[in-house]
């Protein structure tokens, strides 16, 4: 068998979908065509991107961590209009509380989410992270007054932190779990883009699903306040998917594979059922293994245990020394981390200008549907950004003499961002006046982030480092971004309140500037990148724990009396 030629056994669990590297074809059905016809268009003319276990979880997870980050503006907004609360100071305070508890718990979820991937393996950690999740949403929509020292504002915001600490850990693990689900290198970092654009559906679908609830809820308190609880409650929904799917692939691998073991009639085919076997039993979290084979004359029974504390210790001491040796190590962290730190500052602490831009081109909104209504449109707006991404990475343009690789449609993204803040800055009274032309501006803005470093910066990280500390720095990388954008929630309303809305923009504008320079000489090239990734084997190594077994082989072992052969699953 091929797969045994080449030592390797594929694993099973992508295989409720297909082979992790199948071909696009056209003989299919008109819906499969349709898909087929729609990837080809973005640019996956090798694989198909869906056919891959990790890139649909990575892809379903990212949809829930946009969701569950983005929609408690809108139920802080239900809350402070039947409290009574919509015009006082306590509003401020209250409104701090939660938008930055969250975004605390993302700083500990990303360098959490990011070691336990590389220490328990990707898939573990993934379900950990959306447990989390799920345990969170649900708490949060069932947040009540306590006391009157404890109000539902003080138990969202204690939720909340719990949710950013699963939210978080997403960032990392999906976009490693991503990039080594394709041994194909061309699409790698295309594949990575296109995970984290289904961040986009799940931003758009928090004033969508707002604007559908509270449009068909009469404006009671009673109504309102089972709307705010549904808005928060649905975030767990996606989690739940990711939860059943992995379950669900892990018993069907299990029983598949047992079945296959018992009509085996070769070694071969013992070698690699008991393989993926392993892999699923391990991913199953089904305690230790019991996995026999033939041999020459009789049938042993060999028991491969899991690691136990010593040897996870070693793994820890591993992934330090894997850290301090990695190459460029100072020069890629302020390429990933510090580029990424930049644009959150820019680009959370821009997001308190929206409030204006609404008010400026549609006036103030008399219901909450109606602020719902108007954010959908600016997502519609800012949508399509993640998808051209998507396009253009990976792209080689021959009248162009830069390829279209990540680092470069982050120099275009800060660059188009830089001009349009610059331009509504400095004339910001004039464009005021002309709402559509502001509306337009200023969805540019977010266009263009969406298209450069909201993707870039979350692609470039899985894609830079090695994969013995992939996922560790990819971690502290994100953490870093959220670290800038509390500080930009924090700093940019006293700015814009002591300064003015032009000179906000304006600030943006120079941010973009200093993040371009960034990117120019920290940002490693491709060939960097490429020097750095290993192939299947270094993959497998860090996403599973290392499952061995001795079979019969044809070489014999220098003390003699047996033959054996090591095969790495």
């Amino acid at each position: 068998m091929e797969e045994q030629n080449n030592n390797t056994t594929r694993p099973l669990a992508s295989s409720f979908v297909g082979d992790g590297e199948e071909e696009l074809s056209t003989n299919a059905p008109s819906s499969s065509r349709c898909c087929s016809f729609i990837l080809r268009s973005l640019g996956f003319t090798a694989s198909n991107p869906f056919a891959s276990f990790d890139a649909v979880i990575g892809m379903i997870s990212n949809f829930s961590t946009s969701y569950n980050v983005v929609n408690i503006g809108f139920v802080l907004q239900i809350l402070h209009e039947y409290d009574g609360t919509e015009d006082s100071i306590e509003k401020y305070t209250q409104d701090a509380w939660c938008a930055s508890s969250i975004l605390a718990g993302m700083m500990v979820g990303q360098l959490l989410g990011g070691a336990l991937g590389d220490c328990l393996g990707r898939h573990r950690a993934m379900v950990f992270t959306i447990l989390l999740q799920i345990i969170a949403s649900i708490g949060s929509a069932s947040s009540s007054t306590a006391s009157a020292d404890f109000t539902v504002y003080d138990i969202l915001a204690v939720w909340r932190f719990v949710l950013g600490i699963g939210c978080g850990g997403v960032y990392p693990l999906a976009a490693t779990l991503t990039a080594e689900s394709t041994p194909n290198e061309f699409e790698r970092g295309k594949l990575v883009a296109l995970t984290f654009s289904t961040q986009g559906p799940g931003f758009l679908s928090v004033p969508l699903f707002t604007w559908l609830i509270t449009s068909q809820m009469s404006d009671t308190p009673d109504k309102m306040n089972m709307a705010w609880r549904l808005i928060l409650g649905l975030g767990c929904v996606p989690g739940v998917i990711v939860v059943a799917i992995i379950i669900l692939v892990n018993k069907c691998n299990v029983k598949n594979m047992c079945g296959l073991h018992n009509n085996s009639s070769s070694m071969e085919t013992s070698v690699a059922d008991v393989g993926s076997l392993g892999y699923a039993l391990l991913e199953g979290e089904i305690g230790p293994l019991e996995i026999s084979h033939p041999s020459n004359s009789t049938s042993n029974v060999h028991n491969i245990q899991q690691q136990d504390d010593g040897e996870h210790q070693s793994s820890n001491s591993s992934l330090v020394c894997s850290i301090l040796s990695e190459p460029y190590l100072a020069r890629k962290m302020c390429g990933t981390a510090l580029t990424w730190f930049l644009f959150d500052v820019l680009f959370y602490g821009n997001t308190l200008f929206t409030p204006v831009v609404l008010d400026r081109a549609f006036g103030p909104a008399e219901t909450i549907a109606n602020t719902a209504a108007d954010a959908t449109l600016l997502s519609l707006i800012a949508l399509p950004g993640y998808y051209v991404s998507v396009l253009v990475i990976g792209k080689d343009d021959s009248k162009c003499c830069h390829p279209t690789t990540p680092r470069y449609v982050q120099l275009q993204g800060f660059a188009m961002m830089g001009i349009f803040y610059g331009i509504i800055g400095i004339w910001f009274v004039q464009i005021q006046h002309i709402k559509w032309l502001l509306l337009l501006m200023y969805g540019l803005t977010f266009f263009f982030a969406n298209y450069g470093p909201n993707t870039t910066t979350f692609t470039l990280p899985s894609i830079t480092f090695s994969a013995s500390c992939r996922s560790t720095l990819n971690g502290i990388s994100a953490a870093c971004g959220k670290l800038g954008a509390l500080l930009g929630a924090t700093l940019f309303e006293p700015v814009a309140n002591s300064w003015g809305d032009a000179n906000v923009m304006l600030i943006c504008a120079g941010i973009s500037v200093v993040a371009w320079v960034f990117t120019w000489f920290c940002v490693v090239s491709s060939d960097v990148d490429a020097a750095n990734t290993n192939e299947e084997e270094e993959r497998r190594d860090t996403n599973l724990e290392e499952v061995y077994f001795l079979a019969e082989g044809e070489e014999e072992m220098n003390n003699g009396g047996g033959h054996a052969q090591m095969i790495q699953v």
